[in-house]
């Protein structure tokens, strides 16, 4: 759509993307000290198994069969297809891309539900340097980060449907992106539990206009649905069946859990969370959650932050990486936040992201990681 800066409003606009695009560029470029690093365990493990898997290995070799990974299908799938397209530099343009995809969402749900073009561009700026935080270990590609561009689109989506008289293409669009998050990343349920509470709560409040009102939830719920019937049907047809699906996706993290025996404990992600300024995000988010947005908005955003966290603290694991699912909910909360604020104080907090981003490689020695646990099988090795 053409943005004429004459128009009402043109000018904002203009302003608003010239913003998300630098925001994106600025992303790009934090990637680039760690582009050639070696792979970690998951960007080297999903790849291997996802590159057999496209392969097409005879009898059970396939998904889910002797190549079995602890991880749901698109994960490994996607790692696969970067593997066999471009190698390691395959899988690190899968990352960008995926950063890029969650920078852009996070300004299209802040202008959306604040209803303000300034929003969308302090959303941006403030994603921009935690998408690519080396603190996060956000440079290399991880599966949160794969996930966040599946359901921060999909809450952009929904948020673009809510309050309009009745549901779209947006609202089954949003359910299917919802249902492949969790396909990436089990722990990725947050724009599924918010867009579902979500269109749930718009359908009941809407009850006297059922047609209209509840064609957003029709919408949402059957995608989710026919989604999840396709996994399903998947893994029927997978050579270790739906057994073998599920432990991989649900019974493993399950298991971790109940168990009670972990390799870390939650205090390792305090080192991350400030390091990266994602701490200082979320409680800017905080405040434009809780004292901007009404309503359904707040509702939602709300609700993706909460799940986000819930994620995060309920696998068993704790490594810094997990807490990229945090951040496209609180840098559209701190967006919103931000918007109408004096420049000084935005200024303030987006400079801190940014020296924090652009240190982020010398910081990442200090920060715990998953790669630690090979650390000593090396020494040993050696």
């Amino acid at each position: 759509m053409r943005i004429d800066a004459r128009r009402p409003g043109g000018g904002a606009r203009s302003q608003a993307r010239a913003t998300v695009v630098g925001a994106a560029l600025f992303a790009l470029l934090l990637r680039v000290p760690a582009w050639a690093a070696a792979p970690t365990n998951d960007e080297a493990g999903s790849s291997l198994v996802g590159h057999a898997w496209l392969a097409g290995a005879p009898g059970d070799a396939g998904a889910y069969g002797a190549y079995f990974l602890d991880r749901p299908p698109l994960l490994p799938l996607l790692y696969g297809l970067a593997d066999v397209l471009g190698g390691l530099d395959g899988v690190r343009v899968l990352g960008a891309i995926a950063a890029v995809v969650v920078v852009v969402s996070c300004a299209w749900v802040a202008r959306v539900v604040a209803g303000s073009q300034e929003a969308a561009g302090w959303a941006a700026i403030v994603a921009a340097p935690l998408v690519s935080a080396a603190t996060l270990l956000a440079d290399h590609t991880y599966g949160e980060l794969l996930a966040a561009a599946f359901t921060a689109p999909a809450v952009a989506l929904l948020a673009t449907d809510v309050g309009r008289a009745r549901g779209s293409w947006r609202s089954a669009a949003a359910g299917v992106l919802a249902v492949s998050g969790v396909l990436v990343k089990q722990s990725a349920f947050d724009a599924l539990v918010a867009g579902s509470l979500v269109v749930v709560v718009v359908g009941i409040a809407g009850r006297r206009e059922a047609v209209g009102q509840w064609s957003l939830a029709v919408r949402w719920l059957g995608a989710v649905a026919i989604a999840s019937a396709a996994l399903f049907a998947w893994a029927l047809l997978a050579p270790g069946g739906v057994g073998a699906a599920w432990d991989a996706i649900v019974g493993f993290r399950l298991d971790v859990v109940s168990g009670g025996s972990t390799p870390n404990a939650p205090s390792q992600l305090a080192a991350p969370l400030v390091a990266s300024g994602l701490l200082l995000a979320l409680a800017a988010a905080g405040a434009g959650i809780f004292g901007v947005l009404r309503g359904t908005q707040r509702l939602l955003v709300a609700a993706w932050l909460g799940a986000a966290v819930v994620g995060v603290l309920g696998g068993g694991y704790y490594w810094g990486h997990y807490l990229l699912q945090l951040v496209a909910p609180a840098a559209v909360g701190a967006g919103v936040w931000l918007a109408g604020r004096r420049p000084r104080v935005g200024a303030m907090l987006v400079g801190v992201l940014l020296v924090l981003g652009i240190a982020g490689p010398a910081l990442r020695s200090a920060m715990p990681h998953s790669g630690s646990l090979d650390d000593a099988a090396r020494e040993v090795g050696r």
